[in-house]
């Protein structure tokens, strides 16, 4: 069986990266959660969707974001 679902990411940091910048920080305001995304964060999201358990779950966008405010 055969399913199909996508992540919609926020900004996420290269490896190693900081926040130093402040064009970085003031992004990061943005977020509900007050920081940019990590690697580590977009590979937890993406374990669930390639189980097992995710297997009845087809056609989903799951936004891995922080809870990015557009406004």
């Amino acid at each position: 069986m055969f399913t199909c679902n996508s992540l919609s990411l926020g900004t996420v940091l290269p490896v190693g990266a900081g926040i130093s910048g402040g064009r970085l920080a003031r992004q990061a305001r943005r977020y509900a959660t007050g920081r940019l995304g990590t690697p580590a964060d977009v590979a937890a999201a993406a374990v669930w969707p390639a189980s097992d358990e995710a297997g009845w779950v087809t056609g989903q966008t799951i936004p891995v974001n922080g809870g990015y405010q557009t406004s």
